[in-house]
């Protein structure tokens, strides 16, 4: 085998790029209105099936997994179909930060007056505001080249007049459905407190009725076995009779009128 043919074999061409290539979301954009809702309708569905079944080891990384991401944009370039628009942009970001579209909240401001540099061409500001865990060094430079990567396919404002700022918010400092995120996760640890509370309180009261009725049939048992005992009776013989004499009482009649003599005990009596 020659050298070159070796290393042909080793060196393949890679079909996939880094993880901040957009060259996939590119292709992902090029689809078709139905595939592009075939592809929504599978995501919810996965959503839904799935979702629940994952596993949580604490209250604040299941808050955390659902937490909503928002992303407010402003520009100064004039959409015609902005519910349109709105909504193809909240698919994308939800599929790039790994979100249902129920935790994605999208603002869009086409009537801001902005201007970027010397010239007034088309341009954003992007603000992403998320927890703390959601913002970071990699996952930031990775969320930007895709952000800019769907604002250019949608929009068509290049990457190079568009601005995006990632701000962490503290769990205290994030609302919704009438509580903090903070207030979410205390609820959530004392709820999960009082469950197992209660499955121990369960599970105390069926061993110390396990126990009793245990003990009640083991004495049920040993009362039973101890009734099937039934003395045996022994019949007196002569020689228990001879040690025990049975005295007779005072002369008596016979239907005869013959009188009995007297004896002191029952051996005498048959010795005649």
């Amino acid at each position: 085998m020659s050298t070159g043919k070796l290393s042909g074999e080793i060196s393949k061409e890679l079909h996939r790029g880094a993880p901040t290539d957009d060259t996939r979301l590119k292709n992902d954009l090029m689809k078709t209105p139905s595939q592009i809702e075939l592809a929504r309708q599978r995501n919810q569905y996965f959503n839904e099936a799935f979702g629940l079944r994952e596993s949580y080891h604490s209250s604040r990384q299941r808050v955390n997994h659902d937490s909503i991401i928002v992303i407010e944009i402003k520009t100064n370039l004039q959409i015609d179909d902005a519910l349109g628009v709105i909504s193809d942009l909240t698919f994308n970001f939800a599929q790039i930060f790994q979100r249902p579209e129920s935790s994605m909240m999208v603002v869009l401001d086409d009537d801001a007056i902005l201007r970027f540099g010397t010239t007034a061409e088309p341009a954003y500001l992007m603000t992403v505001t998320a927890l703390s865990h959601m913002i970071a060094p990699t996952m930031n430079m990775r969320h930007t080249a895709l952000v800019q990567s769907v604002m250019k396919e949608i929009l068509n404002i290049s990457k190079d007049r568009g601005v995006i700022k990632f701000e962490s918010i503290a769990e205290e400092n994030f609302a919704t459905n009438g509580a903090t995120l903070r207030d979410e996760i205390e609820q959530m640890d004392r709820t999960s407190h009082e469950e197992k509370s209660l499955i121990k309180t369960l599970s105390r009261t069926m061993t110390r009725r396990g126990k009793a009725n245990g003990a009640k049939n083991n004495t049920a048992t040993v009362q039973t076995n101890s009734s099937r005992l039934v003395p045996i009776q022994r019949t007196p013989t002569e020689a228990d009779s001879a040690e025990n004499p049975v005295l007779i009482g005072p002369s008596s009649t016979v239907d005869s009128g013959k009188k009995v003599k007297k004896y002191k005990s029952l051996a005498k009596l048959f010795s005649y």
